[in-house]
C-alpha cells in the first residue's frame, strides 16, 4: 500500500460524497468470499468492497484503498491488515476532525 496517497479516510456515511474518487477506510472484516468483503466501518455501516483478485484474511480488521463506485461500495486496488485490536473507536472519533483540516495539513497516514 502507497503510504505517500492523499486519499482521505472516510467512513460508511461519507461514501456517497467520494463516487469516482479514491478512498481510504479502516474497519471490522465481516464477512469474506474469496473476492469480496463486507467491512464495518468505524460508523458502524457495512461497505462493501470488491476486491481485483482473490485474497484471504488473518486479521479482525483491514485497511483498504480504492475507488468509491457508489455510496456502498469500494473497489479495492490494495489492501493491508490492519491486526485483531485495531481502535475503530478512536477512528471514529478522529474522521469528524480530519475532516475539518484544510487540504494540505489533512492527516494521511
Amino acid at each position: 500500500m502507497d503510504i505517500s496517497s492523499n486519499a482521505p479516510f472516510v467512513n460508511r456515511d461519507m461514501l456517497g460524497q467520494f463516487v469516482q474518487r479514491r478512498v481510504r477506510l479502516v474497519g471490522h472484516v465481516e464477512s469474506f468470499d474469496g473476492t469480496s468483503i463486507r467491512v464495518k466501518a468505524a460508523d458502524d455501516g457495512i461497505v462493501n468492497v470488491t476486491l481485483r483478485q482473490p485474497s484471504s484474511f488473518d486479521d479482525k480488521y483491514i485497511l483498504v484503498d480504492g475507488m468509491v463506485e457508489s455510496p456502498d461500495t469500494i473497489a479495492a486496488d490494495s489492501h493491508t491488515n490492519a491486526g485483531n485490536n485495531f481502535g475503530a473507536l478512536q477512528m471514529s472519533l478522529l474522521l469528524p476532525y480530519v475532516r475539518r483540516l484544510p487540504r494540505k495539513q489533512s492527516l494521511h497516514f
